[in-house]
């Protein structure tokens, strides 16, 4: 069986409207992933992740968030 990895913050998952909540001189990590939750996604590599799984492949989503945000 074959897997693609997608990552979900900025790949799968659009955050340009609210990564700037972990730039600058503050970073608010807590809001930063709060309001993650409702982002749109990348609209193309949802539809690749789609037609991977649609196609029998397992589809593996990755972060590198910490757990306490998982």
């Amino acid at each position: 069986m074959i897997g693609i990895i997608f990552d979900i913050d900025g790949t799968l998952a659009d955050v340009r409207d609210i990564s700037h909540h972990l730039t600058g001189e503050v970073q608010d990590f807590d809001l930063y992933h709060d309001l993650s939750r409702n982002v749109p996604p990348v609209e193309w590599v949802a539809e690749a992740a789609r037609n991977v799984y649609s196609s029998g492949s397992d589809v593996i989503l990755v972060t590198s968030r910490k757990r306490r945000y998982v």
